[in-house]
């Protein structure tokens, strides 16, 4: 068992605490945070009834999402622009799922989120979210929504890398895996929500993301091109 008492994360979400992995420098140790889990467990809709208290967990969605078709049957170069996964862990504060931890020099890796807040969308990081979309159509990787927080800037020289540390996998599970054209476009989809989010969060988080006027959509259009 790992020992984390008298460690504080490194980072935290709504429904997760991170903490760096105390004997593995290259990996960090993602924790449910038990009161937000049944806080949304017993906040169900009438719907989401028949689903089990296990698939609300973020960290069991998680491990789901890396056993997709695409990363079970990939080369190495398909974990370019994702952290790896290497299974649950039992902690003293709990089970929790380790996962690669991205950093440069030596620190945790910056969000594209708080990227975005201090420098705004640089033609670095447009040609590195191109790179991504290419990528993501190439390996017909699937994600949720990809959310600027559950990206992080992974720099090597002069490249900027995007890694994807959260939000792998599909709630449309079986079309997504088995049908091509409902993957392909879904993968579409997730690339122009992707830019949408990124150019609200630039414009100061105005209104709804879903929800741009026509000129942010016309370069919304431009920016998804191969």
């Amino acid at each position: 068992m790992i020992d984390l008492k008298g460690k504080k994360p490194f980072a935290e979400g709504g429904n997760r605490v991170c903490y760096l992995h105390p004997k593995e420098k290259d990996q960090c140790l993602k924790l449910v945070k038990q009161e937000s889990l049944h806080a949304l467990i017993n906040s169900r809709p009438w719907y989401k009834l028949w689903r089990s208290k296990a698939s609300f967990n973020d960290n069991n969605r998680d491990y789901l999402g890396y056993q997709q078709k695409a990363l079970k049957n990939g080369k190495e170069d398909i974990w370019v622009h994702i952290s790896r996964c290497y299974g649950f862990v039992a902690t003293s504060n709990g089970v929790a799922l380790a996962t690669e931890l991205i950093t440069n020099n030596g620190e945790p890796a910056i969000t594209l989120a708080d990227y975005l807040a201090e420098y705004g969308l640089t033609d670095q990081i447009i040609g590195a979210l191109k790179i991504f979309q290419r990528w993501l159509r190439k390996y017909k990787i699937m994600t949720k929504n990809l959310l600027p927080h559950n990206l992080v800037l992974k720099f090597q020289g002069e490249h900027t890398l995007l890694k994807v540390i959260d939000g792998l996998g599909s709630q449309n599970y079986l079309a997504t895996e088995f049908i091509p054209f409902y993957r392909d476009r879904y993968i579409e989809q997730r690339i122009k929500y992707m830019w949408m989010r990124v150019c609200w969060e630039v414009d100061g988080r105005k209104g709804c993301w879903k929800k741009l006027n026509q000129n942010s959509m016309s370069q919304i259009i431009q920016l998804c091109s191969p």
